[in-house]
């Protein structure tokens, strides 16, 4: 995982290259495992920095320093390419703390984006979906 504070004009290029090599670095020590995500630990706008966290799921023993997530359950909404650029995206998130306010489940983690493997948000068609917008939940 990785963590950076960076404005909404600022995340996409930084998201490019660190999925990359995140990814990369998985790959090679052969124990990529899971769909890439992205926590959202505070707002990202043009006024506010996050942060951000960029993250990718491990198979085995984690090496010293890596991020540990507990295992939980999750609500998410799936998100078309059309769905997916600011500012559609957000309603996805205003539907999920929605659903949260009637169903009697607590968040207990930050909101994220969950990426489809092998699509690229950029170049997907219209009703292609992307990814899922998720929220950790007991």
């Amino acid at each position: 995982a990785e963590r950076r504070h960076l404005y909404l004009t600022e995340m996409e290029e930084w998201l490019r290259h660190t999925k990359s090599r995140l990814t990369a670095v998985a790959d090679a020590a052969g124990s990529g495992s899971g769909r890439l995500f992205v926590i959202f630990h505070g707002e990202v706008s043009q006024d506010s920095d996050g942060p951000i966290e960029v993250c990718v799921p491990i198979r085995g023993t984690p090496p010293v320093g890596a991020r540990v997530e507990p295992a939980h359950h999750e609500v998410f909404l799936t998100v078309t390419k059309a769905q997916f650029d600011m500012p559609q995206i957000l309603a996805a998130y205003d539907a999920i703390e929605r659903w949260l306010d009637g169903s009697g489940r607590v968040a207990v983690g930050a909101p994220r984006e969950i990426y489809f493997d092998g699509v690229d948000p950029n170049s997907a068609d219209p009703d292609q979906p992307v990814c899922e917008v998720a929220r950790p939940v007991r």
